[in-house]
């Protein structure tokens, strides 16, 4: 848990997203270091591996599942809440981000964002392979002066490449 409350408090990019009433939400999120990270991977192609990804969110509760990819593709179980490779982390993190951007910019004060202070995307990265293994979204928000918030984290353990 220690784990977790760090990397969500770990220093980010900042995008500031205004509407007319001067709303402004937050979006941290280290696209720099996720490009560098997504680059070396692509690069190492590594086409076998397994892992295990565990999860832990407000509205699914904690999963966690081991995952085959073979010739970089996911063998495929559909008893599995997750069926995603590497790539598909990168991308989904990525997408998660972009949302979050494109939905603030929207009228922030005619949704669910009118009420966010700020939203935390939060990376780390193995040392050994440029995998992600510690990734999540949070969101805070402030009704009647009252700090609130909630998310996902999501770990990648057990990483490991067949020949």
């Amino acid at each position: 848990m220690k784990k977790v409350a760090l990397i969500l408090f770990s220093l980010f990019v900042v995008v500031g997203c205004s509407s007319s009433d001067d709303h402004n939400i937050k979006i941290y999120f280290d696209e720099e270091t996720y490009s560098q990270q997504k680059l070396m991977w692509e690069q190492q192609n590594i086409q076998n591996y397994t892992f295990t990804i565990k999860s832990m969110s407000s509205s699914d509760g904690p999963i966690e599942e081991e995952i085959t990819v073979l010739n970089r593709e996911v063998v495929y179980d559909e008893n599995r809440f997750y069926n995603l490779t590497i790539d598909d982390i990168y991308n989904e993190i990525k997408r998660e981000y972009d949302y979050d951007v494109e939905q603030s910019k929207k009228n922030p004060l005619d949704s669910f964002y009118k009420i966010i202070d700020a939203i935390y995307h939060s990376v780390k990265y193995d040392k050994q392979y440029p995998i992600p293994v510690s990734f999540g979204r949070s969101y805070n928000f402030n009704t009647n002066d009252i700090p609130v918030g909630f998310g996902r984290t999501t770990e990648i353990q057990n990483f490991v490449v067949n020949d």
